[in-house]
């Protein structure tokens, strides 16, 4: 039985549902997941996704504030920003992720295994992650493969099952042995994991969910497909296009025109042939001795030629995706201007812009489930949040442009100083950039009044 076959029992057996993913789905996420994963092989997919997680994720921010804006000092949003700080930090390989493989769902949890309670995420990719209830659009249930182990020839998994009924939020989790049901504990580390879990007060699944924003050419989407959807056929072809170049570089070596026999073998004090550095690939080899003619004797290599091919696969495939020049190939800035760049990246921020509104929506989702179990935990007193964001724009922004704009703003009154300084330290809120204002003001207006005491001080006497 196949491997996806066997996930569908085992959700079967375990919770009492079966997963909305046909078998073609299942098989399909696997194999995602496989082409992704792959580390024996140039694999473009990868390489994609990972150009597209640093461009949309290089210069990017996102804070947790009080709905309220007077309340700054909250330990549950200090507790909800750490979290938030931690995702940041890795969202480029999470998302590169989701984007090579389709899908990812990262989970909260909290355990306390003496060092007091404490909230943790758990990333998953769709190979491990099965759908079981749908309410329109929205997941109201799924099964996770949480964790795996080999231990000898066995090998263990521990499943959970995440469901929302009646505003209930309700977390199973079960533990197989080569498939069988056992008890958690026998696991030391899942020893500590409660069977089951419910929260009141719910109003969605509280888990963030990120789609790859590839359109899968049906009018479902339900599961997400990786950023090379429908590629096969260009990636193929860069593939062999690779394997030829490899070729030609191994069959134009250098040959020696020569019989092996002719080249001198060395031997060692015991009498034992030495071989000779020179490779079998080095020489021509004669049969019985015959003469043999060179006719056509040709190392010059066709790089160019292959280079060129594997170029234009590389632009038909930025082409397939959706994103400009400079992903795979290099971009197009030879006497362009500035403008002429911005707009020839606008197609790559298109996707970028797609890709932060997945996010939003997949960390607000999180973000709601680790709030969630705080309050589940008595985690710090309740504080009504909001997450801001602050995507980088310099695809398109040409900075300098943008500074003049807001100078020219802030001499018609049409713009505060504090943020002008914030455009140049993005680092600061608005109230620390008023506070760096005033606090230069105060400086320059004691200098001037020492200044103008030095120079009283100066003045001669009638």
């Amino acid at each position: 039985m196949t491997m996806w076959l066997r996930i569908r029992e085992w959700v079967r057996k375990l919770f009492g549902i079966r997963p909305e993913m046909g078998d073609n789905e299942l098989q399909r996420a696997e194999m995602d997941a496989m082409r992704y994963f792959d580390i024996q092989k140039e694999n473009i997919t990868a390489i994609v996704a990972s150009s597209i997680s640093t461009l949309a994720f290089g210069d990017a921010d996102a804070t947790v504030v009080a709905e309220n804006e007077t309340v700054t000092d909250s330990p549950r949003l200090e507790l909800l920003g750490n979290v938030l700080k931690d995702e940041m930090f890795s969202a480029k390989r999470n998302i590169a992720a989701a984007l090579g493989v389709g899908m990812i769902a990262t989970i909260p949890y909290s355990v306390d295994a003496g060092m007091g309670r404490k909230i943790y995420t758990a990333t998953v990719t769709k190979d491990r992650f099965y759908i079981t209830g749908m309410q329109g659009d929205d997941i109201t249930s799924c099964v996770v493969i949480a964790d795996m182990m080999q231990m000898e020839k066995d090998t263990y998994f521990r499943w959970t099952d995440y469901a929302v009924e009646n505003g209930v939020y309700i977390i199973r989790n079960k533990a197989t042995k080569n498939g069988d049901e056992i008890p958690l504990t026998s696991v030391d580390r899942w020893a500590q994991i409660e069977p089951e879990i419910r929260i009141a007060g719910v109003d969605r699944l509280p888990i963030g969910i990120f789609r790859c924003p590839t359109a899968n050419r049906r009018p479902d989407d339900v599961a997400g497909v990786p950023i090379t959807f429908g590629c096969d056929a260009t990636l193929d072809k860069i593939a062999k296009t690779l394997a030829d170049i490899e070729t030609e570089f191994e069959r134009k070596k250098a040959k020696v025109f020569v019989d092996r026999s002719l080249i001198k073998t060395d031997y060692d004090e015991n009498g034992n042939a030495i071989k000779n550095d020179f490779s079998d690939s080095l020489y021509v080899k004669f049969e019985n001795n015959d003469k043999m003619a060179v006719d056509i004797f040709d190392p010059a290599l066709r790089e160019s030629s292959y280079y060129t091919k594997l170029l234009q696969h590389f632009a038909f495939l930025e082409k397939e995706i959706g994103v400009s020049r400079g992903i795979l190939t290099d971009s197009e800035s030879k006497n362009a201007t500035a403008t002429e760049i911005r707009r020839a990246m606008y197609q790559t921020f298109c996707l970028l812009d797609d890709v932060h509104g997945e996010f939003e929506r997949y960390m607000n989702g999180l973000m709601y489930g680790v709030n969630v179990l705080c309050n589940f935990y008595g985690l710090d007193v309740e504080t009504p949040y909001k997450i801001k964001y602050d995507w980088s724009y310099a695809l398109l922004e040409d900075t300098q442009s943008t500074f003049n704009q807001m100078m020219q703003a802030l001499s018609v009154g049409a713009e505060r100083p504090a943020e002008v300084r914030m455009f140049l330290h993005p680092d600061e809120d608005l109230e620390e950039a008023q506070a760096v204002i005033d606090e230069i003001k105060q400086q320059s207006l004691l200098a001037a009044e020492l200044i103008g005491q030095s120079a009283n001080d100066t003045e001669p006497e009638d």
